[in-house]
């Protein structure tokens, strides 16, 4: 799991608004290039006929999908099952997984979204290479929880910041409680030098 306190110290991100997913519609293309790359997978079957009353099925059930998620949610269904998925299998193989996604706005604000099919969790940036870090992690597939409390913490943090409000979290405090005390240290041991060099002129 990433661990969010390498970002408490250095974001500065904008208050996540509401944001609805990107709906990908699939077209009557798209479904006959799903089909026929199924047929490739199960040369075995013939049950998979292209007709306006399939096209229609399976943009019903899966047209808020891209091409690139279903065909990777049929590799996945056949890696369990020797025969061809119906579009309800897909759907079903394609609600175990999740979509991460990320744009740039006119603003230039980076903004990252994790989907999945019943949530959505946002992020907004605007430091783009921590953007890219954030991203990167997400496309490694971790737990929705983990997920969760990452953006949980981090609108916590920005949400203070935005108050104006200092937000340390632990690691970082005992980090300054050290620095305090070698401050401390070095200040002393200049004070004693500086009283013994005027002690010898003396």
């Amino acid at each position: 799991m990433l661990d969010s306190r390498a970002y408490k110290n250095s974001n500065r991100l904008c208050l996540c608004d509401q944001m609805k997913g990107v709906i990908n519609i699939l077209g009557k293309s798209q479904i006959y290039e799903i089909i026929d790359f199924m047929k490739v997978l199960y040369p075995h079957t013939k049950k998979l006929i292209k007709n306006n009353t399939t096209v229609e099925v399976w943009i019903e059930i899966l047209g808020d999908n891209t091409t690139e998620d279903i065909k990777k949610a049929i590799i996945s269904f056949s890696k369990k099952e020797d025969y061809p998925p119906t579009p309800q299998a897909i759907l079903k193989e394609l609600e175990s997984q999740f979509k991460v996604e990320m744009k740039k706005t006119n603003a230039g604000t980076y903004i990252i979204w994790v989907r999945y099919c019943d949530e959505l969790i946002q992020f907004k940036y605007q430091n783009k290479a921590e953007a890219e870090e954030l991203f990167n992690y997400l496309r490694t597939y971790p737990p929705r929880e983990d997920v969760r409390k990452l953006s949980e913490e981090l609108i916590i943090q920005q949400t203070r910041y935005y108050r104006g409000e200092t937000y340390y979290n632990p690691e970082i405090l005992e980090e300054m409680e050290e620095h305090r005390r070698k401050t401390w240290m070095n200040m002393k041991i200049n004070e004693y030098q500086n009283q013994s060099q005027r002690r010898d002129k003396k």
